[in-house]
């Protein structure tokens, strides 16, 4: 059966080791060419174009590229990365200003989307961006940066792949499934 708010996936646990293994290596940049709307070196800001309310505590925000054939990379953003957004939301600085508060999302359209990203976010009430996000209003911007490769899925690298995911995990874990099946 399928859960909207939780969800457990299971393929095959067999031959789950070696991929969780790979998956701990940590983030690579992936290139990135002048035309791409985000970068792996610098913050981009992109403004929020649609929110999409899901649950009572989840939407969904579409953040529009600087230009309609853009993609988040180079060839869009790979299976299995995540971008990092950024917002200055944090305690006060010596000068006034407020810290940078800086939380990974991994975007829900498919990989050569272009044009535009949309993110799924569950607003926690103690959450410092998950809450800036259910504040946020069409027309204003969030500043993103990536994406970055988690891990990179080659077709047919494996006989088998086990997926277990839940709350923060289901995103990606979904996102590598899509692109299996």
């Amino acid at each position: 059966p399928t859960h909207i708010v939780t969800c457990t996936v299971m393929l095959s646990i067999r031959s789950a080791l070696p991929v969780m293994a790979a998956a701990t290596v940590g983030c690579a940049n992936y290139a990135y060419a002048a035309d791409s709307a985000l970068s792996g070196k610098e913050f981009r800001p992109l403004k929020c174009t649609q929110i999409t309310k899901v649950t009572h505590n989840t939407n969904k925000y579409r953040f529009a590229f600087p230009s309609p054939d853009m993609q988040c990379g180079d060839a869009g953003a790979p299976v299995a990365s995540c971008i990092v957004s950024r917002a200055p939301i944090g305690s006060v600085k010596e000068d006034g200003t407020k810290k940078f508060v800086i939380r990974p999302y991994t975007p829900i359209t498919a990989p050569d989307q272009a044009g535009f990203m949309d993110l799924l976010v569950k607003v926690y009430p103690e959450g410092k961006m998950s809450k800036h996000f259910g504040d946020l209003k069409v027309g204003e911007e969030v500043q993103f940066k990536g994406p970055f490769l988690k891990f990179p899925y080659q077709a047919n690298q494996f006989k088998e792949i086990g997926c277990i995911a839940g709350g923060t995990g289901i995103t990606p874990m979904l996102q590598l499934i899509e692109e299996v099946l």
